[in-house]
């Protein structure tokens, strides 16, 4: 009996790893949108077309598959009440607009975290793409991880362009 509980209390603890609050998530998806649009606005608007080679989204695209990613998880993931096509479509927008839609997006976002309670975070979604069930806090994670490996690519592109990228401020 003494081995189940503390089997129990270790799977718990194990279990309560992979969560993330709100407060957390939050805290990091401030710094993570002021690094992102810092980014945007070190490129000149005559570079947002810059792509290093061909197979690779330019560095508008780049943003914009960003603002899609964080629209479809906040909208078909966090706010499971959206239903239907929650894709935007890529078009070429000014500097200025995709920064101001980089800041909706992300805005959004945190409007749909603070309606979540703590118990929200264990509810599981088919993820299709990952081809398993993940939670409302895996869902966190993902925007905060697949949000910041695209940060770094933009960072190479800013290099390239002997541009200086801001300094990392993820944690």
């Amino acid at each position: 009996m003494r081995i189940s509980i503390l089997l129990l209390f270790l799977f718990a603890s194990f279990e309560g790893q992979s969560q993330i609050s709100c407060k957390d998530f939050l805290d990091k998806w401030d710094r993570m949108e002021d690094y992102l649009i810092d980014m945007a606005e070190c490129m000149p608007d005559s570079l947002y077309s810059f792509k290093p080679v061909d197979e690779v989204f330019s560095f508008d695209q780049q943003l914009h598959h960003i603002v899609n990613h964080l629209n479809v998880i906040d909208r078909s993931f966090l706010l499971t009440r959206i239903t239907g096509n929650n894709k935007i479509e890529y078009k070429t927008l000014s500097k200025l607009e995709r920064i101001a839609q980089l800041h909706s997006i992300f805005q959004d976002v945190r409007e749909t975290v603070f309606l979540l309670h703590p118990e929200d975070m264990i509810v599981m979604q088919d993820f299709k793409p990952a081809g398993k069930m993940l939670s409302k806090s895996d869902f966190l994670f993902l925007l905060l991880h697949h949000t910041t490996h695209h940060a770094g690519q933009m960072a190479i592109y800013l290099r390239l362009n002997g541009i200086k990228p801001p300094r990392y401020v993820g944690w």
